[in-house]
């Protein structure tokens, strides 16, 4: 009669079971950010050669672009909606300016002397 031995592997199991599945959120969270980036990443598209820009371009980016590939066009027509002629969006309100307490006076460092020994 061996009754001291054994023990199973059950509560091993669910300790990798429940490491997987935590694993496996986090691995789904990162693949949301990656659909987000590769969406600003193709958010403006050149509407004559479909060339993809990301969101923060600026219009000289694109000015450029229009320029080197399709000289003679007009702006408007390759991008819609960007540009002088789009409605811009409103701008940032300017940061409050920020208040923090008055510096605390310097104190003197005392000389220290090397003893002679």
């Amino acid at each position: 009669f061996f009754y001291g031995m054994g023990g199973g592997n059950a509560q091993k199991s669910a300790q990798k079971r429940e490491r997987n599945a935590q694993k496996k959120a986090k691995d789904a969270k990162r693949g949301q950010g990656a659909a987000k980036s590769a969406a600003d990443r193709t958010a403006v598209q050149c509407m004559i050669c479909r060339a993809t820009f990301m969101r923060n371009s600026t219009d000289q980016v694109l000015q450029g672009h229009l320029e080197s590939k399709h000289a003679g066009q007009a702006f408007d027509r390759a991008f819609p909606g960007r540009g002088a002629g789009a409605t811009a969006a409103a701008p940032a309100p300017a940061p409050a300016a920020a208040t923090y307490k008055p510096d605390k006076p310097v104190k003197e460092k005392k000389k220290k002397h090397k003893r002679k020994g």
